[in-house]
């Protein structure tokens, strides 16, 4: 009983000692070939493997998926290229993100979203 027991915890502990991370894949298809209408609801999805964040975004005709991901504290920030002067198409985006430890809050573009679980201010 006392091996078990002692195991129990060695194994508490290195589960605990896990490293920070910040994965992140995006995937992109051209809706239409000019911007127009209003701001498209974002749809997302959480489950054990991370976040999927579906939504269209206005970016620049020729983009071929460059994006960055950082994080600062608790708030991923998501960048896409500039699209001014630069002639724009609507993109669908699927983003997957998987980090740890968990953020609260994430900054597509110019849209800054809160988190949490069980709720989201989308």
């Amino acid at each position: 009983m006392k091996r078990i027991l002692f195991l129990l915890l060695i194994l508490g502990f290195v589960a605990c000692n896990e490293e920070p991370y910040l994965k992140h894949n995006l995937s992109f298809t051209k809706a239409a070939d000019e911007c127009s209408g209003g701001e498209a609801p974002l749809k997302l999805t959480s489950n054990t493997n991370g976040e999927r964040y579906e939504f269209k975004q206005c970016l620049p005709q020729e983009f071929k998926g460059n994006y960055t991901v950082t994080r600062s504290g608790d708030t991923l920030f998501v960048g896409f290229p500039d699209t001014i002067q630069t002639t724009n198409a609507l993109f669908d985006l699927v983003l997957d993100i998987n980090t740890f430890p968990k953020y609260s809050h994430i900054k597509l573009g110019e849209q800054l979203l809160k988190v949490g679980t069980g709720q989201s201010s989308l």
